[in-house]
Order: C-alpha cells, then structure tokens, then sequence
C-alpha cells in the first residue's frame, strides 16, 4: 500500500513540474523547426513597459549599453522557442514602417521563468539596433548558437517610444547539424616567426593555406578567447603562426585584410608546443574581431606582455563565416619593456 501511495505522489508530482513548465502568459511560446522558416506577423499593441533597463548593461548581461537605453523605452512584446544542440539561429524583426529594435538572451532549456527586468546572468545576450540612432522600417537581427546543449532563447520586440504599436515581422531561420563536420578540418601546420634585429617580422599569407576546425574550445572556460555567439567570425580556414616572447617584453599582433578576417593569440609555456587549436584544454587566449553592428573594418590588433617569464605565442588567423580564401598580412612586433 505504501509503495502505491508512493507512486501516486511521485506521478502527481511529475504532472505539476509538466504542467508548471511554460512560459508566463506575456511570452508567446515558438515552435522552431530546422532548415524551415519561422514568420511571425505582430504589432507591439499589448506589449509591456519597462521602466528599469539596468539590467541590460550590467556586466553579467551585456545585452546593450546605457548609452543606447532609449531605444528601448517603448512596449516590449516576448517571443521564446528552444535551440537544440550543434545549432545556428539567426532573428530577424522588420517594421512596416516605424523604427524596431530587438534584443534577446539565452538560458537554460529548464528556465521558463527569467525575464526582464529579473535578469542575473544570462548564457548569452544580444541586442539588434542602429547605434547612430533611428531607422525607420529597416531590419535588425541578431544570432545565437548552442554546441553541446540545448537552450531557450527569449526574444524581445520593442522600440523608442512608450505610445507605438508597431507592426512588424519576426522571422527566424535556424540550421542544426549532428556534430562539427570533422572532413572539412586537416592538420595545419605551424609557421615559426623569425624576427629582424629590431623585434618584428611581417608576414603576407592566404587563407586557402589553412583549414576549417571545431570551435568549441574557443568558450570554454579555461581558455575564454571568444564566446560562442561570436563562432560566425572564425567559422572560416585557420592559420597558425608562432612567436616567442622574451620575459620584460611587450608584444603587438597587427593583422589587415580587404576582408573580414579575426585574430586571436594563445599564451602558452616555451617549451609548449603541443597546444594548438582545437586541442587547447587552458590557455590565456585574447581575440580581436568585429562586434556588433559597427561599420566594417578588416583592422585587428592584440597585444600581450611577459614579466618575470618568458612564453610561446600561438597566433591563430581566421577567416569569418566560410571565408576560406584571401589574402591577408600579419605584423608582428616584439619590443623590451
């Protein structure tokens, strides 16, 4: 008898946890399919004021900056769907004729409850705006990815002013694939950079000389190069260089290209020359590529310093999206401290 009663309790409390699992009525809930297109025709008519937005540039967020806190002022209307694992999605919101802006952040595909103003650290947020101010009737769009695990992505349509219902159109296009396509990645070797006596080289190359490979380690914790909602701008061949920096030193990588191609370097030990990405379990890493919404600039520039000790420098040349061919020149410059 006690075992039945058991088992009732555990079932009752099994269809609660079920029945409790949805978004609060204010978040339209999205079905999202892979490779098909998802539109949604709405108006922010019903939508919910925001007074307090200190939420979003706060360090644990950083959704948009204070500095852009009156483009979203206005009604604010709540759209949520699951991102399964080893996926892409891009959201897109157009206005028919008024000015849209639109943010969103993901969290655990646990969470139904965490929405503004009640932010206290998101996986991921992102914010799709013209940061030179007003746009009337032109899109903005934002992307998320998810490698290992699955997520909720909670999407925000708002806009500048308090009184608009703006019509607009959401659509999201989402691609999932099973893993990392180990075929488009092949061992790339590492170039050893000699300098002249004054502590530089400069080195012309071209991406069709390295290759394609997984991303992952790139997020994790202990290495933190760049995040994952930034994978789009080294999705393309890699190359690698190295560099050894004497200890009181101070390094600059300097990197142009007439496309969009990132930087990143790895700080390692002297003797470490094992340590080449995708294989990084820890590293200090730093990155420098292009963010945001900002006009194009194929600039980039990272620069590290040595006290007490020496390191090895792996540099690592990456081409955005599937760009895998283009030429590019790499400055290095090594000077003492």
């Amino acid at each position: 008898m006690k075992l039945k009663v058991k088992a009732l309790f555990f079932i009752l409390l099994t269809m609660v946890l079920v029945i409790s699992a949805a978004w609060p009525k204010k978040v339209k809930t999205l079905h999202v399919e892979s490779g098909k297109k998802t539109v949604v025709q709405d108006s922010l008519a019903g939508g919910v004021l925001m007074e307090d937005l200190s939420w979003a540039w706060d360090s644990q967020n950083a959704c948009f900056p204070a500095t852009q806190a009156s483009q979203f002022r206005g009604k604010h209307k709540f759209y949520a769907f699951e991102i399964p694992p080893y996926s892409e999605v891009e959201i897109r919101v157009t206005p028919e004729k008024e000015d849209i802006n639109i943010y969103g952040y993901q969290v655990s595909n646990r969470d139904f409850s965490t929405l503004p103003p009640n932010l206290n650290g998101v996986v991921a947020c992102e914010a799709g705006l013209n940061y030179k101010g007003a746009n009337p009737g032109q899109p903005e769009k934002m992307r998320f990815n998810a490698i290992r695990n699955s997520y909720h992505i909670v999407i925000a349509v708002t806009s500048a002013s308090v009184k608009s219902d703006a019509k607009y159109t959401l659509s999201i296009e989402m691609k999932t694939k099973k893993s990392f396509d180990t075929s488009l990645s092949r061992n790339i070797p590492v170039v050893d950079i000699s300098l002249d006596s004054k502590g530089r080289a400069i080195i012309k190359g071209d991406l069709s000389d390295g290759g394609q490979i997984p991303l992952e380690w790139a997020e994790s914790s202990q290495v933190a190069c760049f995040p994952a909602t930034q994978f789009e701008n080294f999705r393309g061949n890699h190359l690698f260089y190295r560099v050894q920096l004497p200890k009181y030193s101070n390094l600059k990588v300097s990197l142009k290209s007439p496309d969009n191609v990132n930087l990143y370097a790895l700080r390692l030990g002297t003797s470490d020359i094992t340590t080449i990405p995708p294989n990084v379990p820890s590293a200090s890493c730093d990155a420098s590529y292009l963010y945001g919404n900002k006009a194009p600039d194929f600039t980039r520039s990272i620069e590290m310093i040595a006290l007490r000790n020496p390191y090895s420098i792996l540099i690592g040349v990456a081409g955005a999206s599937d760009i895998t061919k283009t030429k590019f020149e790499l400055s290095v410059d090594i000077t003492p401290r």
